[in-house]
């Protein structure tokens, strides 16, 4: 088996043995958990989105742990935003009052619900599942087709980035397609980069999963204030107005900066890709010398592709 391969089914052994126990740290909500455990799954899809195309035929994460990193997704955004009104808790304690108690009682709800979802993990349909996933790494990531799917994956993210990304859907989106795209070159990319060449590439993902991942956590506040905004109408909710309009003036500031900062740091990204792809051809030229620009040569049959971002037309 080639060692390259091995790195990839120790590191997703090591996910599948480490998530029962992460499992039960994150049943009562703790912080840290709950991140961690979210980790664990989005690196299981990743895997499981290359198995997929590799195989040619759909391969997910079990539908228990699916609705587990559901709920857990839901006591996750709340703890954001909690995050968020600690900072203005000081100078707007009166005005954010009722969105901080509407927050903790629906952090009680969310951690019941994610209690009542890991309830339902079993540890024997894990191990199944943990078998399932090691063997169709060692059948399925042969080093041409983990070559072909990983440019297939670069032209595919390089088209999201050539978009105006203007609005606050479309920067959700690619927050979304980033992620993914961020744990399947840690796996994709063992076959055909050198861990150095990933660390590298990696670290250059790391400041834009924080400065999208600042902007989401900005937009989520924001939508909130303007719906406290919307409730606060009557005349004894005056001062209260006031400061919400203070605070919704700051965090709209802050979202717009940080999405000028998102549309500039776009080139950026685009040239790390074509960077990737130029190593990728340069490192395997005995399989890509004949076909490296021939784009319909490199293709993977019945592979369900996300649609790109449509051009604005601006």
């Amino acid at each position: 088996m080639n060692s390259r391969v091995k790195v990839v089914l120790k590191d997703t052994k090591e996910i599948c043995d480490r998530l029962p126990q992460q499992l039960k740290k994150a049943k009562s909500g703790d912080e840290k958990a709950v991140h961690k455990f979210r980790v664990s799954i989005k690196k299981l899809r990743a895997i499981c989105k290359i198995i997929s195309a590799l195989r040619e035929q759909e391969f997910e994460t079990p539908s228990t742990l699916k609705k587990i990193f559901k709920a857990a997704g839901g006591v996750r955004e709340i703890q954001l935003r909690q995050h968020m009104l600690s900072r203005h808790r000081k100078r707007f304690g009166q005005a954010i009052a009722s969105i901080v108690a509407d927050d903790e009682r629906e952090m009680i709800k969310s951690v019941e619900r994610l209690k009542a979802a890991v309830g339902k993990f079993k540890i024997s349909e894990h191990k199944k599942f943990s078998a399932k996933i090691l063997s169709h790494i060692k059948e399925s990531f042969e080093r041409e087709a983990v070559l072909k799917y990983l440019l297939l994956e670069i032209g595919y993210m390089d088209s999201w980035l050539s978009q105006q990304l203007d609005n606050s859907r479309d920067v959700h989106k690619l927050r979304i397609e980033m992620k993914s795209w961020y744990y399947g070159l840690q796996y994709s990319g063992v076959i055909a980069l050198t861990p150095h060449q990933i660390k590298l590439y990696l670290s250059y993902w790391d400041p834009v999963q924080e400065l999208i991942g600042q902007w989401h956590d900005q937009q989520v506040f924001l939508d909130q204030v303007r719906e406290e905004l919307r409730k606060k109408k009557k005349p004894h909710d005056k001062d209260i107005q006031h400061s919400l309009a203070g605070i919704e003036k700051q965090a709209q500031k802050k979202t717009s900066d940080l999405l000028a900062r998102i549309q500039h740091a776009r080139k950026v990204w685009k040239s790390v890709l074509a960077e990737i792809r130029e190593t990728i051809w340069k490192m395997n030229v005995d399989i890509y010398v004949p076909v490296a620009r021939d784009k319909s040569r490199m293709q993977l049959r019945n592979t369900k592709r996300r649609a790109p971002l449509k051009a604005s037309g601006k």
